[in-house]
């Protein structure tokens, strides 16, 4: 009937996680209905605000509707976390929807507040949200496999975004011993990653660190990079230290594209599964002193391996996808 397709996409730019799940999904889609004009609904210029994050999404529900009662056929990209229940409440039922983020992880170091948010009152909003997935009959896409308990209580598919994953076979003299990407968030263990960037402080490793400024020699600090740049400062890094809420990020695959090596510090039983045990580094250890010690025998004992056989089990898993 109408050949064209509109589509919601709260935050659809390379410079955050968000955004490049947006980027890649609309990629896919418009690959699999080539036919179809995709017209984009957000005019809105990106801003890191309350308002922007968690308010006009909700706007972005008004025009899918308004689009949907014309006849058109409507899309939902993103903000999809499992906990915006009124999100999957309040779109129509034939609106496509995007990839469902989110995490069941709660760091135990976070203030009581946010620890008791998520403890007990995300799994009620997860619970909701389920419920209603379940009742509308949707088929859903999982960004990562947090939520793969729920593979048995709705049709769903998980690690969506292992599809960005492509192997990087140039070969880069890495100058960078250690690469950090700070952010403040309640969910991200930035004072243990802090901690280690302290103490390596006017040592001879060469660490780089984005988000936050560090007063070192050793140390370049910048305040922010743009994806392509993000990448450059990769290919040149060693290892690369994780947060600790979910694994298989846009980061960590372009981390590990980039032939560094990936140190977290928790268990991810489902992930880790896809990943050589060459590509990283698993620390445990609550000792400061230990973590460090991991850390440095890491330095010590850098080896290349081929990169087919390093990715190997991801690449299968992304040919499932």
């Amino acid at each position: 009937m109408k050949n064209k397709i509109y589509y919601w996409s709260s935050e659809n730019f390379k410079e955050s996680g968000e955004g490049q799940l947006s980027i890649l999904f609309l990629k896919i889609l418009k690959k699999k209905l080539k036919n179809k004009k995709f017209v984009g609904l957000n005019s809105f210029k990106y801003r890191e605000t309350l308002f922007y994050k968690y308010f006009l999404p909700f706007y972005g529900v008004l025009k899918i509707w308004f689009y949907h009662f014309q006849g058109y056929k409507t899309v939902y990209v993103n903000y999809l976390p499992l906990w915006n229940f009124l999100i999957f409440l309040l779109i129509p039922k034939k609106c496509l929807i995007g990839p469902i983020t989110g995490t069941k992880y709660i760091n135990q170091k976070a203030n009581f507040f946010q620890k008791n948010i998520r403890k007990f009152i995300f799994p009620i909003f997860f619970y909701i949200s389920v419920k209603i997935l379940k009742y509308q009959n949707r088929y859903v896409i999982f960004s990562n496999n947090n939520f793969l308990n729920l593979k048995n209580k709705i049709k769903s598919i998980y690690n969506f975004q292992i599809l960005y994953f492509k192997t990087n076979k140039k070969k880069i003299k890495k100058n960078i011993d250690i690469f950090v990407y700070l952010r403040s968030h309640s969910n991200k263990n930035s004072e243990k990653i802090e901690k280690i960037v302290n103490y390596f402080k006017h040592s001879k490793y060469k660490i780089l660190v984005v988000g936050k400024n560090f007063h070192a020699k050793n140390i370049k600090s910048i305040k922010y990079l743009k994806n392509e740049k993000l990448n450059y400062f990769l290919k040149r890094s060693q290892l690369v230290l994780l947060s600790s809420e979910i694994l298989l990020t846009f980061f960590c695959l372009d981390a590990l594209n980039n032939n560094c090596k990936v140190v977290f510090f928790r268990n991810f039983n489902n992930e880790e599964r896809l990943l050589d045990k060459s590509s990283y580094v698993k620390i445990l250890s609550r000792s400061t002193k230990e973590i460090i010690n991991h850390i440095k025998k890491e330095l010590t004992h850098r080896k290349r391996k081929n990169l087919n056989s390093k990715f190997k089990i991801l690449l299968n898993e992304k040919k499932k996808q």
